[in-house]
């Protein structure tokens, strides 16, 4: 591990310690946690208590003893860092899915395996030295971008709110209620979305008591910590210098926007509005909700594992190569393959990997199998198509002017560092692969991330290169394209402070508890409609038993101002919508259109839409709960009347707002 001027991790081990004094520690929070969740104690102290365990904990106990010899200190922290949230989910999934237990249990049971997890790192030790500089600098960034990213989400609800926000917090919570998780706004149906991040946000929100909006904002926050310190392990051993290191991993976070801040910075002059062409860059993919950042830093890990296989062969190396990339396609399939597919190509085209050939692609395959069977299984996608791929030109506005700080790069790398910009290099050509093709999450801003982060690398290598070791014509040519570069990061970072402060003073259309969303009263929500919603929240008597609720179309109302927005009754009240017709993620549906068909005729008092819901409701074994307001009266006289004549009964009242419930006899001891 030492390696002269800051190339490894650690550059001068003087001793080894022990992880006796951490994993009791650990062990012994865990186990209080597991513990204090199961006694329903307040959450504040179960999430203290759980901390450790989410943040390198549960894994610290395997990788400290599944070394060959003295590990880093470090590295294993990374490595433990990146698991651990990873072991806990597949501990909870498994409880519920195996043992059929409610979502508290199982987080409790998760909870107790990472206690007696832990275990084996009381025998354990672990190298420790002074870090260098790079490595300092890398970890004091990771906290430094995890503080924006959390900050950010604070001050910019917008952030969490919005319709990926909405649609990926449904999930969540969609998640928390049955495994593997009903589609919210069409019940009955799966959700086809990656079950890891949303099982992941499920049981962060039963430990931590956080809104499941907030689940992402924490996700973020996770992975923007690691992010510098695994990017610095791939680019130590190709790059050798510190300096370089440092440029290298800056680069890599900032570099792909450059051309899009010179765009941006010409409309911001000119006071004019428009989207910059280069598309979305790693720090966008930080703060945007649902899985990027998750599978973001899983991939990064993984490619951070490889500079250790490609280079020395090491069997840990290429288990956690084959066991991030996985984890990275579970998440986001499109990004997942671009980890893996990078990975493989530098390992049959780098020069002195012949070791690794045999023993790292047939680990990649081991690790995506169970991301393949939950993309088969309708577990890692979607139900539309994938988006649109970003066109030639966002990709030539983000890539170019970082191609073009790596041209130095040809006057040669050292022999120890070839297979790693091997790596990067292939990462360029396998995105663009990726991106065109049908895996779902093509096009979008994880893959623009994960494609930018070896470009920026190289950049910061290939300027570092040339104005240090190149003649006159390559010193000229990295101070240019190193200026261009620099200028496009300030002229992008330059209108963010107006932007982010209209932002930040636009009142939030929402209010976010641990018990799910609250609504603010506004036009179409009436104060009835919200004591409706905490009722059906917080009070309905027969949850357990899962029921459906049904909004006649006038209800649309009721959603926040974005067309394309999920309706948000699912977050309201903790209940699945028979159908929405604007979700976007579930207009291929054939139930869809036949349930929209059916639901018009239910409040226009047709006799046969009135069966649709009934038989549908019979046919899953769940209760109907429908939704009647002024309009919806208005619109059909007399339609509570019709709802009793068909076998429904009141449930709840509220002024205006009524609820009618199938069967009738779930509605006995609940008489308004």
């Amino acid at each position: 591990m030492a390696c002269r001027r800051g190339g490894g991790a650690l550059s001068a081990v003087s001793r080894s310690l022990s992880t006796r004094p951490l994993a009791r520690v650990i062990s012994l929070t865990t186990a209080a946690a597991a513990v204090a969740l199961w006694l329903d104690a307040p959450a504040p102290l179960v999430g203290l208590l759980a901390a450790p365990a989410f943040l390198g904990g549960a894994a610290l106990g395997l990788l400290a003893r599944a070394a060959p010899s003295v590990p880093s200190a470090a590295e294993v922290g990374l490595w433990a860092w990146l698991l651990s949230p990873a072991l806990l989910t597949a501990a909870y999934a498994a409880a519920r899915a195996l043992l059929d237990l409610e979502s508290r249990t199982a987080a409790a049971a998760a909870l107790a395996l990472a206690a007696l997890a832990v275990f084996p790192a009381l025998g354990a030790r672990v190298a420790w030295g002074t870090p260098p500089r790079s490595t300092r600098a890398a970890l004091a960034a990771g906290g430094i971008l995890a503080l924006i990213v959390l900050t950010a989400h604070a001050l910019l609800p917008s952030l969490r709110l919005g319709e990926q926000g909405l649609w990926h917090a449904g999930l969540i919570a969609a998640t928390e209620r049955a495994l593997p998780p009903d589609n919210p706004w069409l019940a009955g149906t799966a959700a086809r979305q990656a079950l890891l991040p949303h099982a992941l946000g499920a049981l962060l929100r039963v430990v931590f008591a956080l809104p499941p909006t907030w689940a992402g904002a924490v996700g973020g926050t996770w992975a923007a910590a690691g992010l510098p310190f695994a990017l610095t392990l791939v680019a130590g051993p190709a790059w050798r210098v510190g300096r370089r290191v440092v440029l290298s991993v800056a680069l890599a976070l900032v570099g792909w926007n450059a051309l899009s801040g010179w765009q941006a910075g010409r409309w911001w002059l000119a006071e004019s509005a428009g989207a910059p062409s280069g598309g979305a860059g790693p720090l966008a993919a930080l703060l945007a909700s649902g899985p990027a950042p998750l599978a973001l830093a899983w991939a990064v890990g993984a490619w951070a594992a490889a500079a250790g296989a490609l280079r020395h062969g090491a069997l840990l190396s290429i288990v956690l190569c084959g066991l991030l990339s996985g984890l990275a396609f579970a998440a986001d399939p499109a990004l997942g393959a671009l980890a893996a597919g990078a990975i493989a190509l530098a390992a049959f085209t780098a020069p002195g990997t012949r070791v690794v050939r045999p023993a790292l692609p047939l680990a990649l395959l081991i690790g995506l199998a169970p991301g393949a069977w939950l993309l088969r299984a309708g577990l890692a996608g979607i139900d539309t198509a994938p988006g649109a791929a970003l066109s030639w030109e966002a990709w030539a506005a983000g890539a170019v002017p970082l191609l073009l700080g790596a041209m130095p790069l040809v006057r040669g790398v050292s022999r120890g560092g070839r297979p790693i910009v091997a790596l990067l290099v292939v990462a360029f050509p396998v995105g663009l692969a990726v991106s065109h093709g049908a895996l779902p999450g093509a096009g979008h801003a994880a893959l623009v991330a994960g494609v930018g982060l070896p470009l920026g690398m190289l950049a910061g290598g290939g300027l570092a290169a040339g104005w240090v070791e190149g003649g006159r014509w390559w010193r000229w040519w990295s101070g240019g394209t190193g200026l261009v570069l620099a200028a496009g990061g300030v002229l992008f970072v330059a209108p963010l402070p107006p932007i982010l402060a209209r932002a930040a003073a636009a009142a939030p259309e929402l209010v976010e508890t641990g018990e799910g969303l609250t609504p603010r009263a506004r036009g179409g929500l009436s104060e009835d409609a919200l004591k409706a919603y905490a009722w059906l929240r917080d009070h309905l008597p027969f949850r357990d038993r899962r029921p459906l609720l049904l909004l006649s179309e006038l209800r649309e109302t009721q959603r926040l101002p974005h067309a394309r927005r999920p309706h948000p009754a699912p977050l309201f009240s903790g209940l699945e919508l028979w159908c929405d017709r604007s979700e976007p993620m579930a207009r291929a549906h054939p139930l869809l259109e036949r349930r929209a068909r059916v639901l018009r005729s239910f409040f226009a008092l047709e006799a046969a839409g009135h069966i649709g819901p009934v038989r549908e409701a019979e046919r899953l074994g769940r209760p109907l709960i429908v939704w009647v307001e002024a309009d919806d009266r208005l619109r059909a006289l007399g339609i509570e009347g019709q709802l009793e004549r068909s076998g429904f009964a009141p449930l709840f009242r509220s002024g205006q707002v009524a609820l009618f419930v199938w069967p009738s006899e779930l509605a006995a001891s609940e008489a308004p």
